[in-house]
């Protein structure tokens, strides 16, 4: 009788510091301002923080909503063949942005975490809100695309070279003009392809008031030759 007495004190105190523990990390997941819920191995929500509700809008969430269900139509397919590798274990864990959709019918883009608890057959996920992010990301996207179309609408030559004479930009008018591709003029230094081998010396005189800043604002005019052996002439500023 006293062993048992003493054991179930044992397996009191044992159940009162796990009783305590699992407080303290539903506290956390409580107040986390990330995104934090467990999934069941069907991708169905088996329990989220209030983050969550916040963020998505979702209040009062249905047994049956599943992870894909806060997706846009077009990320569900790829969503369930992640989520198929991590369940067969082709992945130990996933770290994946996804265009999700509220409640409201708003979109946000969120960076989930997901890792499996084999033990308990649970899917722990974190997350958290990467909106901004990706409309800085997409601006500069749509930014660059209207440089490109800009730069290609352009019938002036342009041709940057660095402090060594190495060209390192050529917009495609400058590809049109000389009649060499991109690749090809890209890392070159002097002397240049496009130079005429009557001009050398003038040619990598002009290079070097170009170096030095010492370059006519009213420019240059030069005889130049094209891939074709072509001759042609060009003003440089």
């Amino acid at each position: 009788c006293v062993w048992v007495v003493f054991g179930f004190r044992g397996y009191l105190r044992h159940m009162q510091s796990r009783l305590k523990a699992e407080q303290v990390r539903y506290q956390c997941f409580s107040v986390s301002l990330d995104v934090f819920c467990i999934l069941l191995p069907d991708g169905r929500f088996h329990l989220v923080n209030p983050t969550f509700s916040e963020l998505l809008g979702y209040r009062h969430m249905s047994s049956r909503m599943s992870f894909f269900d806060i997706l846009l139509p077009e990320e569900r397919t790829t969503a369930r063949a992640d989520f198929a590798n991590l369940i067969s274990g082709q992945q130990s864990s996933l770290l994946k942005e996804y265009h999700c959709v509220c409640a409201d019918g708003s979109e946000v883009w969120i960076e989930w975490a997901i890792q499996p608890d084999a033990v308990r057959h649970f899917y722990y996920a974190a997350a958290h809100d990467i909106t901004m992010r990706k409309n800085r990301e997409l601006d500069l996207d749509a930014e660059h695309i209207f440089q490109k179309e800009v730069e290609n609408s352009m019938t002036t030559g342009v041709r940057i070279i660095n402090l060594e004479g190495k060209i390192i930009y050529v917009n495609p008018a400058f590809c049109r003009m000389t009649g060499f591709p991109e690749d090809a003029l890209l890392g070159c230094h002097p002397p240049y392809p496009y130079w005429h081998q009557e001009e050398m010396d003038k040619s990598q005189q002009l290079i070097d008031q170009i170096m030095s800043g010492n370059l006519s604002m009213s420019g240059i005019e030069r005889r130049f030759v094209r891939s074709d052996g072509s001759d042609f002439y060009a003003k440089l500023y």
